[in-house]
Formats: structure tokens, C-alpha cells, sequence
């Protein structure tokens, strides 16, 4: 072999060690512990993060973490801490970014949440169990779910939707799990420029599953321009939410509107949707498990038996598969649609948005048609007048034709 090939090759040997070392040198320097002293810790994280990411490591520690990190609300027993959790990181393999931005984010963020130094405290020890568990990717949950709690109270977030307590009142529990208790707040979803709201309820969010289990609320029409103390739906008992999604749904709950006499019971279905006003709300939605209610006069001339929802601020009827008896229409009365468990009218909001205070009388807000007279449905024989001259409709559900 000519000596020009043998040097040839002898360079490249070294080259290609050389280019190991330096590897070698850097995978150590990443995961060479940090030093549990204020400033030394401060440079070595830094440099930790602009190495990985430069054009978001610099600002971030510029301007987000250095100001806690040097600022009063740490002691050096805290710090100690930090740093600790840092190592632990660094030795289960944590990426610089997301999870130590995440992390050093939430300690950022506590420090200027007004919270107690106790309180970091415990949130530091339900951090060591989590990490200390083996679970990687519940901790990094966690840290990035705690980041949101701490700077607006959020509990999730993504490109979608979000949900965020109206209270920064919780603590910071870990059994198995994770979990953060909300002992009273507004639990609030936003999405697509909407936003629904359960009030006055209480519950626990656990970040690694990302459900909220609540217990009692309430949920009013005011979205759809119905007076939240007037129209409103409310419960005592347990619930839950996937708060990955924007809609939620709580059954066995009471109903109440100026509209009805006595309160009702049934099941709330709320979904934020995009580009909703009041006149073209849909949500929130209540269904009354009582198919057989009564009302008198819905409209002169018109009782209603059967059941009832409530999709945003429409009122509807609709009544069971199995025919039960249903409307009593006088002999001459506004066109009806007969559809198997379909609406039999829509109310409108005008008693609710003039202010006015009485309860609404029978058929206000009703926009009917000219007289004639319902048809009868195929394969039924014509309904007789009652005693009162009033006509009985067996078997289906009638329903107000726009």
C-alpha cells in the first residue's frame, strides 16, 4: 500500500476518534451535575439552555427565570431544593426543552404567584414523589400543567381549549397520582372566542389524566340572554370532565325558569362553540327526564303533556316513541307538524331581555301561523273534543312549523 494511503488513512482514524471524544466530553458536560449555589447554578443552567436552544434559551432565562431565581421569595433551603430536582432531571434524562424550560417556568412562576413559602414548599415535595415514581412522562404533565396554574390559573391548555379556575386557591396532593384541590371556584372552559361556566363548585384536576372530578355547580342560561338568576340548572352530587374536550354533560340535575311552575329534573349538556350571540345560541341544553308534564294553555287553547328541553334559550316539547297522550288542540288552531319526539314550539327571550319581572302567560312569545286545522296523522282516526270541546292527539308529538 503506498504511504500516501496509509497517511490517508491514519488521518481519518484520528479524525474520527477525535470527533468521539468531543462527543463524548459533551454528552458529559450535559449531564454533570449542577452546582447548589445561587450564581454558579444560575450560569451553568444558562449555558445548559442556550446550547440547546439558543434563539429561546437566551430570553427565557433573560427574562423569565433569572428574576425569580435572584429575587427575595426563595430561601437557600429552597434553592437547594430546586437545584436537586434539576439534578434528578438531569439524571432521568429530561430534555433541556421542553421539560427543564417547563420546570424552571413553574418555579418562576410560583415565586411571583403571591403564594406562601409553605406552599412551595409542598408543591417541591409533590414534585419529588412524582419524579422519584419513574413516571417521565406524568411528571412532564405535571410541570407543564403547573407552569398555567401558576401564572393565570389554568388548568389545561392547548391550541384549542382551555380550562382555568377563577380562583387561585388550591394545594397540591400525591397518592398514586398527582392531583391539585380546588376547595371552591368557577370552573371555566374557553374555546373558539365562547366560553362556559360552572359555578359555585369544588372538585380535584389530575393533570396525569387530565379529568376533573367535581362535585356540585351550577350552570345558567346567560349565554343565550336568558337571566342567569332567573333560568339556571344545579347539582350537589359528584361529576366529571375530560377537559380535553370543550363539552361536558352532568345528569340527575334541577332546572328552574320562570316558565314552569316547579322545579324540574333532567340532564345539562354545555358545548363552547365558535361564532354564538345570544339569538343564535344552541348551548346550554337541558332535557327533562319527565315525559308527562302538563301545561295549560301553552297557547289559548292548547294544554301540553309530555316532555321538555331547553337548547339555549328554545324552548321545545317532545314527547315518546310509545305514543303517549300527548297535546289537546281546540277544533280551530295554528298549523302543526306532527314528528315522532319532535319540538312543539320555541319560546323567545322577550320577557327575559325587557327586565320585566312577571313570570310569561301561556303561549307568550309563541309566533304563530294562521288558523286551520292540524292534519291527522297517518294510520290514526280523527281525535273527538273532550267534554270542554278540547281535541285529544294520541301518539305523537306536535310541532310549531317556522
Amino acid at each position: 500500500m503506498p504511504k500516501t494511503t496509509q497517511l490517508t488513512h491514519l488521518l481519518l482514524r484520528l479524525v474520527a476518534a477525535l470527533i468521539l471524544f468531543v462527543g463524548v466530553l459533551a454528552a458529559q458536560a450535559q449531564t454533570k451535575p449542577f452546582t447548589d449555589d445561587q450564581a454558579v447554578f444560575l450560569q451553568e443552567v444558562t449555558t445548559f439552555l442556550v446550547d440547546a436552544d439558543k434563539k429561546e434559551g437566551k430570553p427565557f432565562v433573560e427574562q423569565v427565570f433569572t428574576p425569580a431565581w435572584n429575587g427575595g421569595f426563595l430561601s437557600a433551603p429552597q434553592r437547594t431544593k430546586v437545584v436537586e430536582m434539576a439534578n434528578f432531571m438531569l439524571k432521568k434524562r429530561f430534555e433541556a426543552f421542553p421539560h427543564f424550560r417547563d420546570y424552571l417556568a413553574a418555579v418562576a412562576a410560583f415565586c411571583n404567584s403571591g403564594r406562601s413559602a409553605a406552599e412551595f414548599d409542598t408543591w417541591m415535595k409533590s414534585l419529588d414523589a412524582m419524579v422519584q415514581s419513574g413516571r417521565k412522562k406524568n411528571f412532564a404533565s405535571f410541570i407543564e400543567m403547573c407552569a398555567g396554574l401558576f401564572k393565570d390559573n389554568s388548568l389545561y391548555k392547548s391550541a384549542s381549549t382551555q380550562w382555568r379556575s377563577s380562583s387561585g386557591v388550591f394545594t397540591f396532593e400525591y397518592d398514586t397520582v398527582p392531583k391539585v384541590v380546588f376547595p371552591k371556584l368557577d370552573l371555566i372552559c374557553l374555546a373558539k372566542g365562547d366560553s362556559a361556566v360552572i359555578k359555585n363548585t369544588s372538585g380535584v384536576y389530575y393533570p396525569s389524566e387530565e379529568i376533573w372530578r367535581g362535585r356540585g355547580g351550577r350552570v345558567t342560561w346567560a349565554r343565550a340572554g336568558l337571566k342567569p338568576e332567573s333560568t339556571y340548572a344545579e347539582w350537589s352530587h359528584a361529576y366529571e370532565i375530560k377537559v380535553k374536550s370543550s363539552t361536558f354533560e352532568v345528569d340527575s340535575v334541577q332546572f328552574n325558569d320562570p316558565y314552569f311552575e316547579k322545579t324540574l329534573f333532567g340532564k345539562i349538556t354545555d358545548k363552547v362553540l365558535a361564532n354564538v350571540e345570544a339569538d343564535n345560541a344552541s348551548y346550554p341544553r337541558f332535557e327533562s327526564y319527565d315525559r308527562r308534564m302538563k301545561i295549560r294553555e301553552i297557547v289559548e287553547g292548547i294544554d301540553f303533556e309530555g316532555g321538555f328541553t331547553l337548547q339555549g334559550a328554545k324552548l321545545q316539547g317532545y314527547g315518546t316513541k310509545e305514543g303517549a297522550r300527548l297535546p289537546h288542540l281546540l277544533p280551530r288552531q295554528a298549523p302543526l307538524h306532527h314528528h315522532q319526539g319532535s319540538a312543539l314550539h320555541h319560546r323567545t327571550r322577550a320577557h327575559h331581555q325587557s327586565g320585566c319581572e312577571h313570570d310569561p302567560a301561556p303561549g307568550e312569545g309563541l309566533d304563530l301561523p294562521p288558523e286551520r286545522e292540524p292534519p291527522v296523522p297517518e294510520g290514526q282516526e280523527a281525535a273527538q273534543p273532550d267534554q270542554e270541546g278540547r281535541r285529544t292527539v294520541q301518539g305523537t308529538v306536535l310541532r310549531h312549523l317556522p
